[in-house]
This record gives C-alpha cells, sequence and structure tokens, in this order.
C-alpha cells in the first residue's frame, strides 16, 4: 500500500488540478473581485492536513506544495493593485484509499491606479455614459507561442458585470449562465474583446456635480487673495453691527 503511493505521488506529483474557475466581478468605478476556485486532487494527504491545520499558512506555502504554475493569480499587470487577499482550503474528502479531493479558492479585489490602464479602462466619456473596453493583457492563462489564451476542458474564465453596464460586444462567443454570467471554457482566445456601455445614473451626476462645486469652492478659498477679501468681508460686517448695536 504504501509503496503504491509513493508511485502516485511521484508519477502525478503531490497535487493533480482537476478543474479551475475564474470569476472576475466588475463594479460601477470599474473595480473588481476576482474570485479562482480550484479543485484538487490530493495525493500526499498528511502534508495537506499538515498545511491545513495551519493557520499561518501562507500563499506561498501552498504554491510550493502543490508545485504547479497554474496555482497564482490569473489577473495581474502594470496599473493594478490587489487587495483584501483571502485564501480559502476545504477539508480533504477521500476519493479512495490513495487519494482525496479538496476546494481551494483566492479571492481577491483589484482596483486601476493609473488612467487608461486596468483589466477594463475608459475609452470613450460622455456625461450620461462611458464605453468601456477589456484588456486581456491583465490575464496570466497559458498562452500559445502566438500569444493566444488557451482554455483547456476544465478551465473556465467567466464574467460578471454591474447592473450599470451593459454589454456591446464579446468576441469569441461566450456561453451565457442564468442571464448574467459570460463564460468561455474549452477555447482559444485569439484577441478577446469585451465592450461595455456605463450608464451613469442622473443622481450620481448631481452628487458629482456638488462635489467639484465643493472641491472648487476650497480650492478658492485656500488661495491668500480670496482669503484677504473673506477677512475683510468679516471686519467690515462686525463694525457694521458694532455701529448699529450703538
Amino acid at each position: 500500500m504504501i509503496w503504491l503511493l509513493t508511485l502516485m505521488i511521484l508519477i502525478y506529483g503531490k497535487v493533480d488540478i482537476k478543474s479551475i474557475s475564474i470569476l472576475i466581478t466588475l463594479n460601477h468605478d470599474l473595480s473588481a473581485e476576482v474570485v479562482e476556485e480550484y479543485l484538487v486532487e490530493v495525493y500526499d494527504m498528511d502534508n495537506y492536513t499538515i498545511l491545513y491545520s495551519n493557520p499561518n499558512t501562507t500563499l506561498s506555502d501552498w504554491q510550493n506544495f502543490i508545485n504547479d504554475t497554474r496555482f497564482a493569480y490569473h489577473v495581474a499587470g502594470e496599473g493594478l493593485i490587489r487587495y483584501n487577499t483571502r485564501l480559502e482550503f476545504s477539508q480533504l474528502y477521500l476519493k479512495n484509499y490513495r487519494s482525496g479531493l479538496a476546494n481551494i479558492s483566492m479571492k481577491y479585489n483589484i482596483k486601476n491606479i493609473i488612467d487608461n490602464l486596468g483589466l477594463f479602462r475608459i475609452i470613450n466619456r460622455t456625461p450620461r455614459y462611458d464605453i468601456v473596453v477589456f484588456d486581456p493583457n491583465y490575464l496570466t492563462f497559458i498562452r500559445s507561442g502566438a500569444g493566444y489564451i488557451m482554455l483547456s476542458e476544465i478551465e473556465e474564465l467567466k464574467f460578471r458585470f454591474d447592473d450599470s453596464f451593459s454589454v456591446i460586444r464579446i468576441t469569441p462567443n461566450p456561453s451565457i449562465r442564468d442571464g448574467r454570467e459570460y463564460v468561455w471554457t474549452n477555447t482559444i482566445l485569439n484577441n478577446p474583446t469585451i465592450v461595455l456601455k456605463r450608464t451613469t445614473s442622473y443622481d450620481h451626476l448631481i452628487i458629482e456635480g456638488m462635489n467639484r462645486i465643493y472641491d472648487l469652492i476650497l480650492k478658492t478659498l485656500q488661495k491668500p487673495i480670496p482669503l484677504l477679501y473673506l477677512f475683510i468681508t468679516l471686519v467690515f460686517l462686525i463694525m457694521t453691527a458694532r455701529v448699529n448695536n450703538s
């Protein structure tokens, strides 16, 4: 029994990834939540249990254990920051006497910190709506020599969009789940395209306009000359009030 398990680990490694699912949920402000879910078959069950039981285990520890380049952040690039990263691991469910199954999730948020850079960016602005496009260069899936994203039958890339977005175009054609989840799987993505229209509500426009006026007033008052005018006005009002009271 032990020699057979050892042989399985030598052949397959400690862990075999059975499926990968990447869900990107785009928010109105172009930030996004990314949920990466992995179903793995574990042959080295003892060490998995040790890692699972240790609250101080890091992502690097798990990457060293799984030893598969596909177990990594699938969204990364210039002008993008990642924050609020969470790792979630299920207990090991025995598949048979030599291996078990487990679910591993990586959840994190991303946002653009440089204009015109990011997984989604604005290419056209109007007072009522913006045109937003997807940049596939921020995806770190395995690529062909020509740079095409190679999604195997065990990999899927999914998108959900805030209600303020309407889809203008997505190519190649994805499958659609629940009327709102767009899915690519088991395909080659040659320059995939997503074009969205983001509508801004009138309430948001009013609030944004008031904030701009408020900022303008603050900046004006911070200048020396307006402050002098304000001081003179206050002195004049105080002197006028004293004259009226006497």
